[in-house]
């Protein structure tokens, strides 16, 4: 009896707890190695000419051109693999996202050439690519390499994950009918959210074009559009920044966490700008300490220190 017990609790694991209602009554999920599921990918590019690319966690396929300014493949491009739309892709580089490396799906190129470092393949028929990606996004995979990662990135970044070792992950797994309702349910939420995303970046385009309104060109005293009870202010006046401003010039004296200052992204931590530990300079005299509520500027962003033109009236500072 213990034994059965034991053994129905297993098969229990495998039922989510929420489940849609025409398939509460069907067979529990089955856990299915990535070995049994997929067909690896192994046929080179040779002499044929497609974009390089690498995978970014958190962003998925990039040129390389994009991610390291250039065409790293060299004299291995030859041994490059050929990947097709809807091939998974295993970048075994750890990364802050996914520390034991992250797995992506091609969509919306074509034909690319993955370096030969990464994992390639494809889900075979029964096996919805949807399902599978989104269980990739939950990093199943990474829990279950975690304990085969015997040390830290090699010298190129990668962690030593063999590919039997990756093809050994487990994913449980419905039927392929249950498998394409949670698809569908997850990808009109994604539909849903970049439909959010797309009046988020609206609205960003409105409000920067207030902005440009709100406040002076430099070759303007007064901005072009003001609020009805301050609309006959005086002119702004031109102000130096070093009025405002004391700068900080201390320097960490116990470990902190390292960031960048970047255009696009603004404060980001060292470690989702570069991705990789090893490529982040962790040298103490090279970081100044900033506390919250400072501001941060990175000369190598401006070409040249802007004055800071102040409103006439603290009341219009305000608005």
């Amino acid at each position: 009896m213990k034994n059965k017990a034991t053994k129905d609790q297993a098969t229990t694991g495998l039922v989510p707890k929420l489940r849609f209602p025409e398939f509460r009554d069907a067979e529990p999920w089955k856990p299915v190695s990535l070995g049994k599921a997929s067909t690896p990918i192994t046929e080179r590019v040779g002499e044929r000419k497609f974009t390089p690319v690498s995978i970014s966690a958190g962003i998925g396929f990039v040129p390389q051109t994009e991610k390291f300014g250039r065409d790293i493949s060299g004299n291995q491009y030859q041994l490059y693999t050929l990947v097709n739309d809807g091939d998974f892709v295993y970048n075994k580089g750890n990364s802050l996202k996914f520390p034991q490396g992250c797995v992506y799906q091609l969509q919306g190129w074509g034909q690319v050439a993955a370096p030969n470092v990464f994992i390639s393949f494809r889900l075979k028929d029964g096996y919805s690519d949807v399902f599978f990606q989104n269980c990739f996004e939950q990093n199943m995979h990474g829990r279950q390499l975690q304990k085969h990662i015997t040390s830290g990135a090699r010298s190129n970044g990668l962690l030593n994950i063999s590919k039997e070792h990756f093809f050994g992950v487990e994913i449980p797994t419905p039927s392929l009918a249950e498998q394409k309702k949670i698809a569908d349910c997850l990808g009109s939420l994604d539909e849903l959210i970049a439909a959010q995303g797309r009046k988020v970046e609206a609205l960003k385009t409105h409000t920067k074009g207030l902005m440009q309104q709100l406040f002076p060109r430099d070759v303007d005293t007064q901005p072009r559009l003001r609020l009805p009870d301050i609309r006959n202010a005086g002119e702004w006046n031109a102000r130096e920044l070093s009025d405002f401003i004391t700068e900080r010039n201390e320097y960490p004296k116990e470990k902190v966490p390292l960031f960048s200052l970047t255009i696009e992204d603004g404060v980001t931590p060292k470690t989702e700008r570069y991705e990789r530990s090893f490529l982040v300079n962790d040298e103490a005299e090279a970081y100044k300490l900033v506390m919250p509520n400072d501001f941060a500027f990175n000369p190598m962003n401006l070409s040249r220190l802007l004055k800071f033109t102040q409103p006439s009236t603290p009341a219009e500072q305000r608005e």
